[in-house]
């Protein structure tokens, strides 16, 4: 929920709701551009809330407080 924002960057469907699920696949599969978009704005804002470099950061600062 913190990263997708519905019909934007994905599609949220309530945990065990195997209707809403399906009905979510099936809208993207028959609606391919609108897939694409999807994946390119989730893509984005991905990348956005986790850059390359935030990564790099916690993982030495994981490393480091492992090895004391």
């Amino acid at each position: 929920r913190e990263i997708i924002s519905d019909g934007k960057t994905g599609r949220l469907v309530t945990p065990g709701d195997h209707e809403a699920l399906r009905e979510a696949v099936l809208a993207m599969y028959e609606d391919p551009s609108m897939a694409r978009r999807t994946a390119e704005a989730g893509r984005v804002r991905a990348s956005e809330i986790f850059p390359a470099s935030r990564m790099v950061d916690e993982l030495e600062q994981l490393y480091a407080s492992l090895l004391g």
